[in-house]
């Protein structure tokens, strides 16, 4: 059953940053906003691509 539930955790997790990150996108935020929105996201959010060591040792990516 723990199994079970950090699966479905682990689901709703992934759920949540895929939407978003959709929201991101869909936001009528000037790129600053959105540039602070995403970095935000990818040094907070338990799904990010950024490993959580380095999503405050780095300065920000500029992809955007």
């Amino acid at each position: 059953m723990e199994h079970l539930s950090l699966s479905l955790s682990l689901a709703l997790s992934l759920a949540d940053y895929r939407a978003r990150v959709a929201a991101m996108y869909l936001s009528e935020a000037d790129l600053a906003g959105f540039r602070a929105r995403r970095d935000d996201l990818f040094a907070t959010h338990p799904q990010s691509a950024v490993p959580a060591r380095c999503a405050t040792s780095r300065p920000p990516a500029r992809i955007a």
